[in-house]
């Protein structure tokens, strides 16, 4: 499932998975096929969006198999000009990150939501997400003992504010 990890000088030890957005309870089998624990989590700065219509979603590789109900749920910044930024204190460990990412929103004629991934200060990747598939952005293994973070923010391009879907941090 992780094809980014080096099992061989590696493991995966605890996984955080967090539904951003979601709530209030969390999500498990049957609606994940791994049964893996999908926690609501929301930040202070965030808001919250969720798609109440089901949306038949295709993923861009299934490898992951990410619950629809944790992919129909976001969380937002308050406009195109402030980026969303998530940091922890690691415990020394080499961690990996996973953004899920899914338009949640039918987007109107003229409206971009192109975003761009930074892992300490890094480009990732910058994504176009689109309405009803979820691309799967990895980091590349990361290791820091005082605190790690994560910043999306809206491209030159986007006309709106970055969205921050389903992550693992591991």
């Amino acid at each position: 499932m992780y094809s980014n990890v080096d099992f061989g000088s590696a493991a995966l030890t605890n996984s955080w998975r967090y539904n951003i957005g979601g709530g209030p309870g969390s999500y498990r089998h049957p609606s994940d096929i791994y049964d893996r624990i999908w926690e609501p989590h929301t930040y202070d700065n965030f808001v919250k969006m969720a798609n109440e219509s089901w949306v038949d979603w295709k993923t861009d590789d299934d490898t992951y198999g990410i619950p629809v109900e944790v992919l129909m749920t976001a969380g937002r910044s308050d406009n195109a000009s402030t980026n969303l930024t998530v940091s922890w204190k690691p415990s020394g460990e080499t961690w990996y990150i996973y953004f899920h990412l899914a338009e949640i929103q039918v987007l109107k004629t003229g409206q971009v939501r192109e975003i761009g991934i930074y892992v300490m200060d890094q480009m990732v990747e910058t994504v176009l997400p689109e309405y009803g598939k979820s691309k799967t952005v990895s980091s590349i293994p990361m290791s820091c003992p005082f605190e790690m973070n994560f910043t999306l923010s809206a491209s030159p391009q986007s006309s709106l504010p970055p969205i921050l879907n389903p992550y693992v941090h591991t």
